[in-house]
């Protein structure tokens, strides 16, 4: 079930951070709050607040709202934040851990000549439990 795998995502983003593999730690973090945002979706007996949030991702020409269980980590931090599941802080954090999580990308960390290192993987990794907490609390999860 979805709580194995958030917490093998979990075990891994330690990992990570523990072996210096700053990146890959960083990536993994961006993976396991996508996870917490569907297992917080899937906690809702009733979806309709997702389907009508106004920063919920539309179809293009129908504008229709995507399926919740197809959304970008962008389009979860946002609808997360206008539910208020995570404060304004915490989607301004998150939408940084974002952008790091896409240096996975050769092209992307080129151009910005970004160079991840412990203190980066580390803050993130505060940054990433902190927003899981809140995540977890707006579901009533202590």
């Amino acid at each position: 079930p979805m709580r194995d795998i958030l917490t093998r995502r979990w075990h891994e983003c330690r990992k990570c951070v523990e072996a210096d593999a700053h990146l890959a730690a960083i990536v993994m973090m961006g993976g396991m709050l996508e996870a917490l945002f569907v297992a917080r979706a899937n906690k809702m007996p009733d979806k309709s607040p997702l389907i009508k949030a106004a920063s919920a991702p539309k179809e293009k020409g129908t504008g229709k709202t995507l399926n919740y269980q197809d959304w970008m980590l962008d389009s979860y931090i946002k609808v997360a934040h206008e539910l208020g599941w995570i404060t304004a802080s915490a989607k301004n954090v998150a939408d940084v851990l974002k952008e790091y999580r896409n240096y996975v990308h050769p092209e992307k960390e080129l151009r910005h000549g970004v160079t991840l290192a412990l203190n980066d993987s580390r803050m993130f990794w505060q940054v990433t439990k902190e927003v899981a907490r809140q995540l977890l609390l707006s579901a009533g999860t202590p």
